[in-house]
C-alpha cells in the first residue's frame, strides 16, 4: 500500500516538474513576447490552424487552403500583373512558410505592393536569413514614406542580425527620440540594453 503512494507522489512531481520546465523554457518565453506577423490573415476555414505549432504538410493543410491556393496561382499565371491577386498569394504562400515562393511572387509586382506587404515580403528574405534583401526591400519602403518607424526599428533589427551594432544602434535610437510613444520605441529601448 505504501508503495502505491510512492509511485503516485512520483508520478505527480514528475508532472509538476514538466509543468515546470515548459514554463521556463526561454523559447516558451520568447514566442510569446513576439508579435505574429501574420496577424491580418483572416480567421477562416482555409487558414485555421495555421499557427498551430507544426509546419503545414500535406496531411494537416485543408482541402480549402489548398484549392484557394490553386485558384490564386491559375489567376496570376493569367495576369501576371495583378497585384491584388499577387498580394494574396504571397500572403499566403508566406503563412504557409514557403518564404521562397512569397518572394517570387511578390517580388513580381514589388514596385506597387501596399507598405503591409512589403514588410511581409521583408520578413519572408528574413526568415530565408538573406539579410541584404530584406535591408534593401526595407530601405525601399523608407523611399516611400521616409516616416514609417517600423521600417527604421526593422533596420536596426536587421543590422543587428548582421552584426552591424553600431549601425542597429543608431537606427533604434532615432525610432525612439522621432517615435517616443509608439511600441517599437519601448522595444527600441528593450533592445538597446541587452545589445552588448
Amino acid at each position: 500500500m505504501k508503495m502505491k503512494y510512492f509511485y503516485l507522489m512520483i508520478a505527480v512531481l514528475s508532472v509538476i516538474f514538466l509543468i515546470f520546465i515548459i514554463r521556463n523554457n526561454p523559447n516558451n518565453q520568447n514566442r510569446s513576447s513576439m508579435e505574429n506577423p501574420h496577424k491580418n490573415i483572416p480567421d477562416d476555414s482555409i487558414h485555421k490552424n495555421l499557427f498551430q505549432g507544426f509546419s503545414p504538410s500535406k496531411e494537416n493543410v485543408s482541402e480549402a487552403f489548398r484549392k484557394k491556393l490553386r485558384e490564386l496561382e491559375n489567376k496570376l499565371k493569367s495576369n501576371p500583373g495583378d497585384v491584388e491577386t499577387a498580394t494574396e498569394l504571397g500572403d499566403l504562400y508566406l503563412s504557409a512558410h514557403q518564404d521562397k515562393k512569397a518572394i517570387e511572387v511578390y517580388e513580381t509586382v514589388r514596385n506597387k505592393l501596399q507598405t503591409e506587404s512589403l514588410f511581409n515580403l521583408t520578413l519572408a528574405y528574413y526568415n530565408i536569413k538573406n539579410f541584404d534583401k530584406a535591408e534593401e526591400v526595407t530601405k525601399f519602403i523608407l523611399k516611400k514614406k521616409p516616416d514609417e518607424y517600423r521600417a527604421i526599428f526593422n533596420l536596426g533589427s536587421i543590422n543587428a542580425t548582421k552584426g552591424n551594432k553600431e549601425l542597429a544602434r543608431k537606427y533604434w535610437n532615432e525610432v525612439i527620440e522621432k517615435f517616443p510613444d509608439t511600441e517599437e520605441a519601448k522595444q527600441a529601448r528593450e533592445f538597446l540594453a541587452r545589445l552588448k
